[in-house]
């Protein structure tokens, strides 16, 4: 049977996005999330059969940003001789439920 997918929610990638399914056998589909933006998946999705029923699942999911800030409000260096070097620790802050990788 060749089954194809109806259009998946924003950030939703499915594949194959169109394929047959041999007699007595089975397909493997992947289906990812990959959003470009935070969003909340909570929506059902379609196969279209040729010749038959649709088939539905229900797909849920968040996705979030990292909640990462800078503790110190700002750095006062004062007075630093040409030359010289004065150094400040800067604490980074991530006050949400998931891991940030931080750039500096």
């Amino acid at each position: 049977a060749v089954f194809y997918w109806d259009e998946p929610p924003p950030g939703v990638l499915i594949s194959p996005f169109q394929e047959s399914v041999p007699a007595g056998g089975s397909v493997e589909v992947m289906v990812e999330l990959a959003p470009d933006r935070p969003i909340r998946l909570d929506d059902p999705i379609s196969a279209q059969v040729r010749g038959g029923k649709p088939v539905k699942m229900h797909l849920s999911g968040e996705a979030q940003v990292p909640q990462v800030g800078i503790l110190e409000d700002e750095f006062d260096f004062g007075v630093v001789t040409v030359g010289g070097k004065v150094v400040r620790s800067l604490t980074l802050v991530n006050a949400g439920p998931l891991m940030a990788m931080v750039d500096i």
